[in-house]
C-alpha cells in the first residue's frame, strides 16, 4: 500500500529584480560618483531614449556620460568598429580629459559579439587614458546588477597592495635615516620597527558599494569612533584615488547586489571578505560594525545608546508609516 502525500510543496521564484529598469540606468549614479570619469553607453537608439527619459537630462547639459549609437553599418559589419570607437575616444579626450573612460555594453553589442574587451586594450595605449569595460546587458543583468559589473571591472584596476608597502617603506626608511641621524644604529633599528609595527597594527579595510558621499563619510566616521580606519572605497571619488588590493586587504560591502564584485575581489585579487549584515537601518548599522569590530578584535562601545537615539528621534515617522496602510 502506498501512504498519500498530504504536504504540498512550495515553490518560490523571485523575479522582481528582472521586472525594473535595464542595468545601463548605473550610469545615472556612477558618473555623478566618480567625479573624473566618463561613460560611454555602446547601444541603439533606444538606449539613447532610455537614457535621456529616465535621467531627464538633455544632452545639450554636457553631462559625463553620451552613447555610441550603432547603426545598421555596425550591426551588418560594414563599418570599422574601432574607428569610430577610437574617433569617439579622442573626441571626449579632447573636450573633457577624464581620468578614465567606462564603456558601457548593451544587448546589442552582445548579440553581435563585438569586442569590446579586445578593442580597449589597443585603444587605451592610443589615446594614453584607461579603459574600463563593463557588460551591463539587459540580457543577463537587471537594473542595479549594472553597478556589479562596473565595480567588478574597476577592481582589476585598483593597485597592488604589495607594490605601495614597498614604496612607502623605501619612503619611510630614507626619512628615518635622515630624522635620527644622529642616533646610534640601534637606536634606529628600534625605531624603524615600532613604525613598522604600528604599519602593521590596523589591518587595511575596503568597502565597496556606490553611496552618496555623506552616507560614505557617516558610515567612516562610524567605524573610527570603533577604533576602524577606513582605507579606501569602491568606487572611490576619483579613479585616480581607486584603493589598494592583495591578500592582506578586508573588504566589507555596503550593498547587498554585489556578489559579482565580492566574488572579484575574492578569487581575483585575493582579498578577505568580511560578511557582515548590510548597513541598511538604525538595527542594520550597528549588526554591520559590530561584525567587522569582531574580525579585527575589537569592543564595539557605545553603539546600544547610539541605535537607541536614532530610533527614538525617527519614533514619530514610525508612528505615521504604521498607520499608514499599503496594497501592492
Amino acid at each position: 500500500m502506498s501512504n498519500k502525500i498530504s504536504e504540498t510543496l512550495t515553490f518560490e521564484c523571485e523575479t522582481g529584480n528582472y521586472h525594473t529598469f535595464c542595468p545601463i540606468s548605473c550610469v545615472a549614479w556612477l558618473y555623478q560618483k566618480i567625479e573624473d570619469s566618463f561613460f560611454l553607453v555602446v547601444g541603439t537608439k533606444t538606449c539613447g531614449y532610455f537614457l535621456q527619459n529616465a535621467l531627464g537630462v538633455m544632452i545639450f547639459a554636457e553631462p559625463r556620460y553620451a552613447m555610441a549609437e550603432l547603426e545598421e553599418g555596425d550591426i551588418s559589419a560594414q563599418l570599422n568598429d574601432y574607428e569610430e570607437l577610437k574617433r569617439l575616444c579622442l573626441q571626449i579626450k579632447k573636450d573633457r580629459n577624464p581620468s578614465v573612460i567606462i564603456w558601457i555594453g548593451t544587448c546589442t553589442t552582445e548579440i553581435i559579439k563585438m569586442d569590446l574587451e579586445g578593442m580597449a586594450p589597443k585603444l587605451e595605449n592610443e589615446i594614453n587614458i584607461p579603459i574600463v569595460v563593463a557588460r551591463a546587458n539587459g540580457l543577463d543583468y537587471a537594473f542595479t546588477q549594472g553597478e556589479d559589473t562596473v565595480l567588478a571591472a574597476m577592481a582589476h584596476r585598483c593597485p597592488e597592495q604589495t607594490m605601495l608597502i614597498e614604496k612607502k617603506k623605501i619612503i619611510q626608511d630614507s626619512n628615518i635615516q635622515e630624522f635620527f641621524s644622529f642616533l646610534s644604529l640601534e637606536k634606529k633599528e628600534e625605531t624603524t620597527n615600532k613604525q613598522f609595527l604600528k604599519l602593521k597594527k590596523n589591518a587595511p579595510l575596503v568597502l565597496f558599494g556606490s553611496l552618496p558621499s555623506t552616507v560614505a563619510s557617516q558610515l567612516s566616521s562610524e567605524l573610527k569612533r570603533q577604533s576602524i580606519q577606513v582605507s579606501g572605497w569602491l568606487p572611490a571619488q576619483r579613479y585616480t584615488d581607486l584603493p589598494s588590493l592583495g591578500d592582506q586587504v578586508y573588504v566589507c560591502g555596503v550593498n547587498p547586489f554585489l556578489s559579482r564584485t565580492a566574488t572579484t575581489l575574492m578569487r581575483r585579487r585575493k582579498c578577505k571578505l568580511i560578511g557582515a549584515p548590510f548597513p541598511i537601518g538604525p538595527d542594520g548599522t550597528r549588526a554591520w560594525i559590530e561584525k567587522i569590530c569582531s574580525v579585527f578584535g575589537i569592543q564595539t562601545e557605545g553603539l546600544e545608546k547610539r541605535e537607541e537615539k536614532i530610533w527614538e528621534n525617527l519614533k514619530d515617522y514610525l508612528d505615521l508609516v504604521l498607520t499608514i496602510m499599503c496594497f501592492i
